[in-house]
């Protein structure tokens, strides 16, 4: 049976012993913010999740409840340099694999699970689909720039991934890669 995510975290926080005010100062948000994603009240943004994971030294899939297991196979869960999920399989110096955690750009043709093939570059044409950070959150957004204005579109089904429309001077947006292919799994 699949659990929650806020009962996974309590889980995972009751295993290593901690308090609620000990994983939010490791962790660094509120206290009130632990109780919340336990409560099922709110869901952590994406580099949020990241760090818990971290933390526990758990696959997202564990923390997210769709698997016991706290790695991937074949893949270590150890920290890198790199802020996202690294897949060794085809990986190289200017190219990496990104886990799709979320269903933002189902409708771009990558659901939930697949895995983005990214090429690390700072510059992105207009209408790409391209992995970003922006405010220290990760996202996969189609990529439109028009004169100092970038939006960050999902493509989704989903009505809680909104549009971000980023003025330059006013975020800190800084451009990872561009998706060059997809592998999708069918079930």
């Amino acid at each position: 049976m699949r659990v929650s995510f806020g009962e996974k975290l309590k889980e995972l926080r009751k295993e290593h012993g901690l308090t609620q005010e000990e994983l939010s100062k490791n962790i660094h948000v509120s206290i009130s913010t632990v109780g919340m994603y336990e409560r099922g009240e709110r869901f952590p943004a994406e580099n949020n999740l990241k760090n818990l994971a971290d933390f526990f030294n758990v696959s997202m899939d564990c923390l997210l409840g769709r698997t016991n297991q706290s790695t991937y196979a074949g893949v270590s869960n150890e920290r890198t340099e790199d802020p996202f999920d690294v897949f060794d399989q085809g990986s190289t110096k200017d190219q990496f694999y990104y886990k799709v955690y979320d269903d933002s750009m189902e409708m771009g043709y990558l659901p939930e699970g697949s895995l983005a093939l990214i090429k690390r570059q700072s510059h992105i044409d207009s209408q790409d689909i391209a992995v970003v950070e922006l405010n220290g959150e990760i996202l996969l957004r189609r990529f439109i720039k028009k004169n100092n204005v970038t939006v960050l579109e999902p493509e989704s089904y989903n009505p809680k991934h909104k549009l971000k429309i980023v003025t330059d001077g006013e975020d800190t947006l800084s451009i990872v890669g561009k998706v060059i292919s997809a592998k999708i799994n069918f079930g």
